[in-house]
């Protein structure tokens, strides 16, 4: 599986989940984020939206489908962008400085998702973290490839721009 057809999967997935603290999930293509072209962005009941980055490791004797990726860059995304910061400026927050929610809770319901969905290509789907880091979502396919859900970091209500770029979300959130 690819890490353009999990992430819509994701969106599908979580979306069904209709866990009672999230709004609205769409994927990185949906709302232009072409720095992170695979992912979903999670947005929360508080105005917080969460953006989890898919990447992917090849499976065991590499990739040989004849596969060609979607194509990216800023032009792709450019519509998609627009219309998204524009609906994005009208968020306003519920409560508080920073998200109710924790990184770690959020990929547990997201979790829970790929694991209710049952999808017959999904073999695990587990949440693990080298002591001290922030949580990854990592889940086998059968093929053997690892797709990894990556937390990428947080819009405060009513922002375009993450607030903690790549790999620097505070421990406690």
């Amino acid at each position: 599986m690819r890490p353009y057809e999990f992430a819509d999967l994701l969106k599908q997935w979580v979306t069904a989940a209709q866990h009672p603290g999230i709004a609205g999930v769409r994927t990185c293509a949906d709302v232009g984020r072409w720095e992170q072209p695979c992912g979903i962005r999670v947005d929360l009941t508080d105005g917080w939206a969460f953006l989890l980055q898919v990447v992917r490791g090849a499976p065991p004797g590499g990739d040989h489908d004849g596969y060609t990726a979607p194509p990216t860059g800023q032009d792709v995304y450019a519509a998609a962008r627009a219309a998204s910061d524009t609906e994005t400026g009208k968020v306003r927050a519920l409560k508080g400085g920073r998200p109710q929610a924790r990184v770690g809770v959020l990929l547990s319901v997201v979790e829970a998702a790929v694991a209710g969905a049952g999808h017959e290509e999904v073999r695990t789907v587990v949440v693990s973290a080298r002591p001290g880091g922030v949580p990854v979502l990592r889940v086998t396919t059968t093929d053997g490839a690892v797709l990894y859900g990556l937390p990428v970091g947080w819009f405060a209500p009513g922002s375009t721009v993450l607030m903690h770029p790549a790999h620097t979300i505070p421990a406690d959130w």
